[in-house]
């Protein structure tokens, strides 16, 4: 007896620990917070997106004017082809032969590049009262030998907009503009530009302090070989990231952009965004995050049904098709906000379907479970930062923007594996931020990057 007992429990843990172990591997970016790039060859069938799916087909629409290579009016060069001899007769065309009519085709060419050494010469001249005055080097010039503004930025370009490595930006400058650049170089190009953008980053700053809405994010990188973590705190048009060693609260002050924020913060539910905003501060908890949870708890009752109770109910269902119906309610809202009629009937359905969530003894042992029970009473608990968006003009119901912004840091890691210093990763921080800035505000990335090796960066336009 005393044996079935011990048997009997070791074979509800091992059930459990199997359980645990089938919802690991099911995990994917459709139920987890799992980047799309970790899903594998095999792709998992995409839930429903929150922006509601257009009923347009695929590609151009009728009437679409389309795209294509048009010619100039005034060319650059042009070369015309005679024909030497009449194809008639075969008599020699001269040179003075009229021209009966012409046909035109342009052909869009590169020049050839190669880089130009310009020499700087400091002149001294003596003055009639004996004195001798000395011209001034221009800006940049402070080397016997050093790089120019535009070629500087072209390696910036190429590693820091383009995400090539340091060794095939050197490679790729030598190759396109016969420019000799060695990696060493390509990093002083860094740290000069993160340097000349102080002023960038605290203008910036400034601007997302005051934003009224901001959303706010964070994602694993290596540095030197150690985890660390990449911050955003983001606008439509501004982006500020910052390197540290930390995840949570120090590394949010330590950053200085968020502490005591009174807009409304969009951020996933990671506890240490909860301490961040001032007194009049506001939360708007991400509901894309919010969808992949509920998918998780969905997929886990589809293989385990006998976890829904004997009328085989899933309360994540009724919670996402509530969350959907608000989501494309204020999407059809000329003002963006939910009707009230809408939203109190689909708020009941959603917080209803997690009150007898948490309530209920149906739910699966283990870490599952917990999980299961943990994200219900948070949706209950936080209703109201689940649904800000219903109510508040101009806030997104998903943190998406900081995720997009995030997108070339985590190109960098596939790219280079990490960053090897924590000056390196400061330095790509500042970078980022500046074209991740000047991307959002139509400013050409190459042009951009011109401006910080001239001495005049772009600054974003203050209230």
């Amino acid at each position: 007896m005393a044996l079935n007992i011990v048997l009997i429990e070791q074979n509800q843990m091992l059930s459990t620990r199997v359980m645990e172990l089938e919802a690991r591997l099911r995990g994917d970016s459709s139920n987890s917070s799992r980047p799309p790039s970790t899903d594998g060859p095999v792709k998992p069938v995409r839930q429903r997106g929150l922006k509601p799916r257009s009923t347009q087909v695929p590609g151009g629409q009728q009437g679409h004017p389309g795209a294509h290579l048009a010619r100039v009016t005034t060319p650059d060069e042009v070369v015309e082809h005679r024909p030497d001899r009449c194809g008639a007769c075969g008599v020699q065309f001269p040179a003075t032969a009229p021209v009966a009519d012409y046909q035109v085709r342009q052909v869009f060419e590169l020049p050839v590049i190669k880089a130009l050494v310009v020499e700087h010469r400091l002149v001294s001249l003596r003055c009639g009262c004996g004195a001798i005055c000395q011209g001034a080097w221009p800006y940049g010039v402070d080397a016997p030998a050093v790089y120019g503004p535009r070629a500087q930025a072209a390696v910036c370009y190429l590693y820091q907009h383009q995400f090539l490595s340091r060794g095939r930006s050197a490679q790729t400058a030598q190759d396109l503009f016969g420019l000799p650049v060695s990696t060493g170089s390509v990093v002083n190009f860094q740290a000069r530009a993160a340097h000349d953008l102080a002023g960038f980053m605290a203008q910036a700053g400034d601007l997302v302090k005051q934003a009224p809405v901001v959303g706010a994010d964070e994602t694993g990188i290596r540095v030197a070989g150690k985890n660390h973590w990449l911050h955003v705190a983001r606008t439509d048009k501004v982006t500020v990231l910052g390197a540290h060693r930390r995840r949570g609260r120090v590394a949010m002050t330590d950053l200085g952009i968020l502490p005591g924020f009174d807009g409304v913060l969009v951020s996933d539910a990671f506890s240490s965004y909860d301490k961040m905003t001032g007194d009049g501060g506001r939360h708007q908890l991400c509901a894309a995050h919010l969808r992949r949870e509920l998918q998780a708890v969905t997929d886990f009752h589809q293989l385990h049904p006998e976890y829904l109770g004997e009328a085989g109910w899933d309360w994540a269902v009724q919670a996402d098709d509530a969350l959907m119906v608000i989501i494309k309610a204020c999407a059809q809202s000329p003002d963006g906000c939910c009707p009230p009629d809408v939203l109190a009937a689909q708020r009941c359905l959603l917080n209803s379907a997690a009150v007898i969530a948490a309530s209920s003894d149906h739910g699966p042992p283990g870490q599952i479970g917990a999980k299961h029970l943990a994200l219900a009473r948070r949706i209950h608990r936080r209703l109201d930062d689940y649904l800000r968006f219903a109510v508040t003009p101009g806030v997104s119901p998903d943190n998406n923007g900081s995720e997009r912004d995030f997108r070339m840091a985590k190109l960098r890691m596939k790219v280079s594996g990490g960053l090897r210093c924590d000056d390196g990763a400061q330095w790509f921080a500042r970078i980022r931020s500046y074209l991740s800035t000047c991307v959002k505000n139509q400013i050409n990335g190459f042009d951009a990057l011109l401006r910080v090796y001239t001495g005049n960066p772009w600054l974003p336009q203050t209230a």
